[in-house]
């Protein structure tokens, strides 16, 4: 008589299960938090440190063309896709055209690929490997050079970690939306730099190898 139902048993058991699941989810945010607050302020805080450089300047001269102008330019001067030229023409005519503002796209895109590869070592082997991976990838000297650039870069390196974030996401649920975004991640990659390609073919062999088992 003392016994409480299954619906009672289940919903104390589900409450009693809350705190950790919120500890935990808490816990993730911190670790996330930290890693990608460590990125931003390392590429922040030099940001400035240097002048541009040759080919910072190309980027430099294209973003202080009208928008038609710079899409005929792109191709003169670079040898990659123009999306991130349209990201830094946009950005730069709301927040200025110097030193700091131009390589803070960068310096966000590192920040966020720093996100993206704590998500995706949490994933793969938990919080503590991801806090790993993230905290080395913050401070890897070649990723805060790269990420204090007025160059693509960066941003592909943004989108080529997102891709195999959402692919790992799709693996794990089957989800059409996560599909969806690995599609959109990639064509916008390939719309940043043509390397993203490899990226995305080996994302493309990771599923096929995944669904003939």
């Amino acid at each position: 008589s003392g016994m409480l139902p299954p619906v009672a048993t289940g919903f104390a058991s589900s409450q009693a299960a809350s705190p950790s699941r919120l500890t935990s989810a808490r816990t993730g945010l911190s670790g996330v938090l930290a890693v990608t607050g460590l990125a931003l302020a390392v590429r922040l805080a030099t940001a400035t440190t240097q002048s541009f450089w040759l080919d910072e300047a190309y980027t430099e001269h294209l973003i202080h063309l009208g928008f038609g102008s710079m899409l005929s330019e792109i191709p003169r001067t670079e040898s990659t896709p123009p999306l991130y030229y349209l990201v830094a023409w946009g950005w730069t005519h709301v927040f200025g055209y110097g030193e700091f503002a131009l390589r803070s796209v960068s310096a966000l895109a590192g920040a966020a690929t720093v996100t993206c590869a704590y998500l995706i070592a949490s994933r793969l082997a938990g919080r503590r490997a991801g806090v790993i991976a993230g905290g080395l990838l913050a401070v890897c000297p070649l990723m805060v050079w790269y990420s204090q650039e007025a160059r693509a870069y960066a941003l592909a390196a943004l989108l080529g970690t997102a891709s195999l974030l959402c692919l790992i996401r799709y693996v794990d649920s089957s989800r059409p939306g996560w599909a969806a975004a690995w599609a959109a991640t990639a064509i916008l990659g390939l719309g940043t730099h043509y390397f993203v390609g490899f990226v995305v073919a080996s994302d493309r062999k990771s599923t096929r190898l995944n669904s003939s088992h």
